[in-house]
């Protein structure tokens, strides 16, 4: 399933996105630096890795049924799991904005 969102992922846009913004991420190069296509895909590789060992691990819990999240740098994924610790389904969303209000 990771090879499938990873072959599939729209990494143009996000890479046209992160240049427009001049986006840089820490730890890359001196000072830090815009990613490219190669560190966008390692780094999504990572977070659907980790999400998917939280939803795995029968001792996590899972918070009102939003998934298990992993996020950095504007790539978030989410991992589902079945009602038998199986894997159901994995996400990896690009985020540039959002907004939650409560009263």
């Amino acid at each position: 399933m990771i090879d499938k969102i990873i072959d599939n992922f729209n990494w143009h846009i996000v890479e046209v996105v992160m240049e427009e913004l001049n986006w840089k991420w820490a730890g890359l190069g001196e000072g830090g630096s815009i990613p490219t296509k190669l560190d966008l895909k390692v780094a999504a590789q990572e977070r659907l890795e980790s999400a998917i060992k939280q939803a795995l691990d029968p001792k996590s819990k899972e918070d009102k049924g939003i998934g298990w999240i992993s996020a950095s740098g504007g790539l978030k994924a989410t991992a589902w799991r079945t009602k038998n610790y199986k894997l159901a389904q994995i996400r990896l969303e690009f985020i540039i904005e959002e907004w939650d209000a409560t009263k």
